[in-house]
């Protein structure tokens, strides 16, 4: 039998790296549950599926929009990152992404690793 890995949970119906992506995957029967694992500031282990918050929330308009940083060696520039912003801080961020819950919302719970 073929092994069944997702994507950040079940991407293509929920927001990835979500706890309802993961849900819907494990209720999907997939045997191993892809978890991009970043860390904040505080040392809370969460589900991302990138270190740089502008990619996957809306840090860039958030009051933190000022924290932007550069990391060249991973050719980031203007970034605001997960080890920079407290797990607090963090959930005060509104998800983003192409995935949308069957009501239509693409807001949905992080995921703690």
């Amino acid at each position: 039998n073929p092994l069944i890995i997702s994507f950040e949970g079940a991407s293509g119906t929920y927001t990835g790296c979500t706890d309802l992506a993961y849900t819907q995957a494990v209720s999907d029967g997939v045997d191993v549950l892809d978890c991009p694992v970043q860390m904040t500031e505080d040392g809370i282990p969460f589900c991302l599926g990138s270190i740089n918050l502008i990619e996957r929330t809306t840090a860039a308009e958030s009051s933190f929009s000022n924290r932007t940083a550069n990391i060249p060696e991973l050719g980031i520039v203007n970034g605001i990152f997960t080890f920079d912003l407290t797990w607090s801080q963090i959930q005060s961020l509104t998800r983003s992404g192409s995935g949308l819950d069957p009501a239509g919302q693409s807001a949905s719970s992080y995921s703690v690793a």
